[in-house]
Order: structure tokens, then C-alpha cells, then sequence
């Protein structure tokens, strides 16, 4: 099945991971990308045709200003947008600073309502459109030492359901997908944190059901599904991309004695 996109899709955080590979993805596709990143785009992207970059931060009104404007030159017929943009913040509650519980509720929780302010208005010119903003399993699981990042990941998710109920009648959705581990700079960043980064990263591979932690690429393929005509009947859901992580709550890998006996009832 081939999936019917829009002609024009915003995608925040492209300078790297998760936001870079959805980009390369939608462009490869013919979906004229507006990218937004606080760097500069990387080179590989910046010489795709089809691809704009904005370089600001997702919580800066001039940013979507420079944004609404290029769609505008652009006369997309339909639009949509995929926040990407994330920063990682680890530490209990007694270990994050005030300056940095400012910046990831910019980043995470700010940018993401920014983002679709901007964007509801034009979508509703367009007659329709589709939000997909990046959640995760951490938004609705606990994880140590990421109380900051946990929060605002949960905050992302009750935007998806109010922004569903809201724009509705508007015919624009609003979805999320939230990775479960993801091979991209954030994980690494996490990882290298570790007292054993090695260590670390197997245990991390081990509770993951299919083996492995997830490549961009997979969770980027579940974007571009909520992105498409073929997923017009879904809005205000969360769809877990984790490699089975969160389908119960112990992988072990084992086989259990007496599995295979009969227990009567």
C-alpha cells in the first residue's frame, strides 16, 4: 500500500535522530518538508530537494512566524505537522534545577503547543490536517531518574487528546507515537550517563522482547501512517512503538518449568 500524504509536512527537531529520518523519509516520498531545529540543517539534508530549514527553537513565536510564511509562498494543498523536537533532562525531583525544569517544559511541553497554534489555523484553510506529536513510553511508565522528562512527555499526551476533541469538528487529528529505547543521540546521551555505559546499554537490549533497542526508521514509519489519508478514522490516540516493551510488565526471555502442563479449573 502506497500512503496518500500531505504535500507539505513540518517537522521539528531535524538536525538529528527521529526528526532527521521522518525528513529524509517524507522528501524521498515527494512531501515538501519544512524542517525546524535550533542548529542548522545537516548537510545530507540541506542538499535534498524539497527540503526548507528554519533554525530557531520550537518555543520561539519568530520561529513559526518564518514558518507560516513559507507555507504561504508554498500553497500546500494539505498540511502536516510532526513535533519531534525533544530535550532530555535526567535527574530525580530533588536533582533538576529550576533553569532546567524552564527549558524542557520549552522545548517538550511549550514548543509542541506553539507548533500546533501556528499550524491549526492553516490547516483549517486547507480544509483538514494531521498532528503527530512525539510521546513516550516514559509518559505514561515511570522511569528512574527521569522525573523532568517523564512529565512533560506525559503533558504531550494529554495535548493529543485535548487537541483531538478540539479540532475535531475541524477535521484536523492530533495522534502521537511514543519510542520505546531508540537508537539516536538522546539514547546515547543517556547511555554514557551510566556508570557503565555497556552494562547499561545490555540490560536495555535484554527487556526488549524483539531483542534489540528500535532505529529511527521504525518509529518514523508509524509518523507517516498518522500523517496519511489511510488513518483518517484515528485521532486522540497514543500508539506505543517499543518493540513489545510495554506489552506486560517483565520480559525475562526464559522457559518457564511445568509451562506445558495442564492445570484443571
Amino acid at each position: 500500500m502506497n500512503f496518500t500524504l500531505p504535500d507539505l509536512v513540518v517537522v521539528t527537531g531535524t538536525a538529528n535522530g527521529l526528526g532527521r529520518a521522518l525528513a529524509a523519509k517524507l522528501v524521498k516520498s515527494s512531501v515538501s518538508v519544512i524542517g525546524v531545529d535550533l542548529a542548522d540543517a545537516a548537510t545530507d539534508m540541506s542538499d535534498l530537494s524539497g527540503y526548507t530549514h528554519v533554525s530557531g527553537g520550537v518555543d520561539a513565536t519568530q520561529t513559526w512566524d518564518a514558518v507560516s510564511k513559507i507555507i504561504a509562498s508554498k500553497k500546500p494543498k494539505l498540511i502536516g505537522l510532526a513535533h519531534c523536537a525533544a530535550m532530555l533532562v535526567q535527574g530525580t525531583v530533588e536533582e533538576v534545577s529550576s533553569e532546567s525544569w524552564r527549558r524542557i517544559l520549552d522545548v517538550n511541553v511549550v514548543g509542541a503547543a506553539k507548533a500546533m497554534s501556528a499550524l491549526a489555523p492553516l490547516m483549517t484553510e486547507c480544509g483538514k490536517g494531521s498532528i503527530v506529536l512525539v510521546g513516550s513510553v516514559t509518559g505514561f511508565l515511570g522511569e528512574e531518574a527521569m522525573f523532568a522528562y517523564g512529565a512533560t512527555k506525559g503533558a504531550v499526551l494529554q495535548m493529543v487528546r485535548g487537541g483531538a476533541l478540539d479540532f475535531g469538528r475541524r477535521q484536523i487529528r492530533v495522534n502521537a507515537v511514543s519510542p520505546g529505547p531508540m537508537a539516536t543521540e538522546m539514547f546515547y546521551a543517556h547511555m554514557k550517563a551510566a556508570p557503565d555505559p555497556a552494562a547499561w546499554l545490555k540490560r536495555r537490549e535484554d527487556r526488549q522482547p524483539s531483542g534489540s533497542v528500535l532505529e529511527p526508521e521504525q518509529v518514523a514509519n508509524a509518523i507517516i501512517y498518522f500523517l496519511s489519508a489511510e488513518s483518517e478514522g484515528i485521532t486522540g490516540v497514543n500508539l506505543p512503538v517499543d518493540g513489545g516493551l510495554t506489552a506486560g510488565f517483565e520480559f525475562r526471555n526464559i522457559n518457564m518449568r511445568g509451562a506445558n502442563k495442564h492445570h484443571g479449573g
